[in-house]
């Protein structure tokens, strides 16, 4: 009956041990996702920006070539 609960134990033990590491390495997974997020975020608010930027350009420029046929 020892040996038996011997086993058992044994058994839960390495249960645990392979729960936990599966759970690090979830965990560790997380993390690399959270910053491939926070990257993408911070390059969709950089383009934006870019976008804006351009479209500005592209308004005063379009305003200057109107004012120079109108000469």
């Amino acid at each position: 009956v020892n040996t038996n609960r011997c086993f058992e134990l044994e058994a839960e033990v390495l249960v645990a041990r392979v729960l936990r590491e599966k759970l690090w390495s979830k965990e560790i997974e997380l993390e690399h996702l959270q910053s491939e997020l926070a990257s993408s975020v911070r390059l969709h608010d950089i383009l934006k920006s870019e976008n804006q930027r351009t479209q500005e350009s592209l308004s005063f420029l379009t305003h200057k070539v109107k004012d120079l046929e109108l000469e």
